[in-house]
């Protein structure tokens, strides 16, 4: 079965592609309210509040409860030997330098999951 061409450029999966929108302009400007991700995106504040609360609940992202400000969790990276063939092609890796800043060898460091909305961010040592 043919598609059409306009059809066969459709996202898939525009939430997806709107989740990793997200978690790009969070990697680039570090932190952001929910006004300031509206604005920049110029998206409804409940489609986003939907949207983040999927990436927190993913642990791909973490939302200050002071500063109601969020910050992204992992890093979106392209493979340096990269055998993919188009921009689309993403790969997530955990950026353990965000999530537990380098500190003095002590010990091993651990994450954890003991705090809330934190989820899985502080580490012991």
């Amino acid at each position: 079965m043919n598609l059409p061409a306009a059809t066969a450029s459709v996202d898939p999966a525009p939430a997806l592609g709107r989740g990793i929108a997200i978690l790009r302009h969070l990697e680039r400007e570090g932190s952001c309210s929910l006004e300031q991700l509206a604005r920049h995106f110029g998206w409804p504040k409940a489609s986003l509040l939907r949207l983040t609360e999927s990436l927190r609940q993913a642990d791909t992202l973490v939302r200050d409860p002071v500063s109601k400000h969020y910050r992204a969790l992992v890093q979106l990276v392209r493979p340096p030997d990269s055998q993919t063939t188009g921009p689309r092609e993403t790969a997530v890796s955990l950026n353990i330098n965000q999530i537990c800043p380098p500190s003095p060898p002590v010990g091993t460091l651990y994450p954890t999951a003991l705090s809330q909305p934190h989820k899985g961010t502080e580490c012991l040592v």
